[in-house]
C-alpha cells in the first residue's frame, strides 16, 4: 500500500502541472502593443556621441540605433531617414527639411 502511494504522488504531480500548463488565464495578453529588443554588448559604453566614439562597442551601437538624414538599406538606393525632402538651391547647396 505504501508503494503504490509513492508511485501516485509524482503520477498525479505531473498531470497538475500539465493541466495548469495548458489552462487558460485571463491575464495574459491577447498582443504586444509595442515591440522592443534588448542588446546586450560584452563591455560597457565610453560614449553615445559621434564625434568621441573610438572603439568597437560604442561605433557598433550607434550605428544600430543612430539614423542619419539618408540611410541607404541596399548598395545602389539611398532613402530619407530623419529628413523629409531635399531640394538643391540655385547655389547648388543642398537643403534639408528634418
Amino acid at each position: 500500500m505504501k508503494k503504490s502511494k509513492l508511485l501516485l504522488l509524482p503520477f498525479l504531480a505531473t498531470v497538475t502541472l500539465s493541466l495548469a500548463a495548458c489552462g487558460n488565464s485571463s491575464t495574459q495578453s491577447k498582443g504586444a502593443k509595442t515591440q522592443s529588443l534588448n542588446w546586450m554588448q560584452n563591455a560597457n559604453l565610453i560614449t553615445l556621441d559621434p564625434s568621441k566614439c573610438i572603439d568597437t562597442i560604442s561605433s557598433t551601437t550607434l550605428n544600430n540605433v543612430d539614423r542619419g538624414l539618408f540611410f541607404s538599406p541596399s548598395s545602389s538606393k539611398y532613402e530619407y531617414g530623419v529628413a523629409k525632402s531635399m531640394k538643391v538651391s540655385k547655389d547648388g547647396k543642398n537643403i534639408h527639411s528634418i
